[in-house]
């Protein structure tokens, strides 16, 4: 017998990204509405008195929206590109024992000094390996940035995996610019050559003229 998902409807005060934007009324599951967007203050159940209320505070929540934006902006600021070392013990292929997931990272950026919850954090799947990985934190709806979770077994492991991801950029970006000048220098060339030969062909179409 297929479960039933028990949903409720909420009016966001707070713009998600997937969900809606402020002032729309979306359906959710119980437990996230109750667990997540009504504690956070991210929804309003969607009752009549509740819609009143959200279309006479209507400019305020749009107010607030925008100053918390410009408060994740500076978060965001700070948090872009940080490098988060996760000690580990793993197998000697690199497999973990368990799991990277959602909540371990933000545990640890919490502990790092950064206010960010587990659902903040985009992880579509938990890291099971050693290794490098990008991570998006979505510090607001409108602010998202990049970090890096470096997981190792031993600190001396984590500096030696962050150096090579360091290299490998390096390398990356200097084949990138070497192919942007090989490429501007080969249209340079063909333009010369049509320049060129335009201008034989109208020095031809002088002489010609003289003849």
């Amino acid at each position: 017998m297929k479960k039933v998902v028990k949903k409720t409807d909420v009016v966001l005060v707070k713009r998600m990204k997937n969900l809606g934007a402020i002032g729309d009324v979306v359906s959710v599951r119980v437990g996230y509405a109750k667990n997540y967007l009504l504690p956070q203050g991210i929804a309003l159940r969607a009752t009549e008195e509740n819609r009143e209320y959200f279309n006479e505070k209507k400019s305020y929540f749009e107010e607030m929206n925008e100053k918390s934006k410009a408060e994740a902006e500076v978060v965001g600021a700070k948090l872009k590109d940080f490098e988060l070392v996760m000690i580990r013990m793993a197998s000697e292929n690199g497999s973990l024992y368990g799991s990277v997931t959602r909540r371990d990272v933000a545990d640890e950026l919490h502990n790092a000094g950064f206010d960010i919850n587990s659902n903040q954090v985009e992880l579509n799947n938990n890291l099971k390996e050693l290794g490098y990985f990008d991570v998006d934190v979505h510090v607001h709806p409108d602010v998202v940035v990049r970090i890096f979770a470096n997981i190792a077994r031993t600190k001396d492991d984590a500096l030696k995996q962050s150096k090579a991801y360091l290299k490998q950029q390096q390398d990356k970006a200097r084949e990138e610019k070497e192919l942007a000048e090989k490429k501007a220098a080969e249209a340079a060339s063909k333009q010369a050559q049509k320049n060129a030969a335009k201008e034989k062909d109208a020095a031809s179409s002088d002489n010609n003229a003289v003849s």
